[in-house]
């Protein structure tokens, strides 16, 4: 499936991924309605973590949308940066 083939897209080449493309990812997956477990999102969490205090609102807008319509709730961590990047 198309799905999957982005998944191991992000997972070989996640460091050179964007901000948007993290969320433009997220948003593929909710639309497609492709939950893409674990062996995504986990790496995907440290990324968005490691990237939050970069990370612009729409990006963060886009992410949070992406792992609520996927019924995903991001590991604490990621939860945590992205909630304190939604103030500043």
């Amino acid at each position: 499936m198309y799905a999957d083939g982005l998944a191991s897209a992000f997972l070989v080449q996640a460091s050179t991924f964007t901000n948007r493309g993290l969320g433009s990812l997220l948003w593929a997956f909710a639309i497609l309605d492709h939950m893409p477990g674990p062996a995504l999102l986990r790496p995907m969490e440290e990324v968005i973590v490691q990237r939050s205090g970069d990370m612009e609102m729409p990006h963060v807008a886009q992410i949070l949308w992406g792992f609520a319509t996927l019924g995903h709730v991001p590991d604490p961590a990621a939860c945590a940066a992205l909630q304190v990047r939604s103030y500043l």
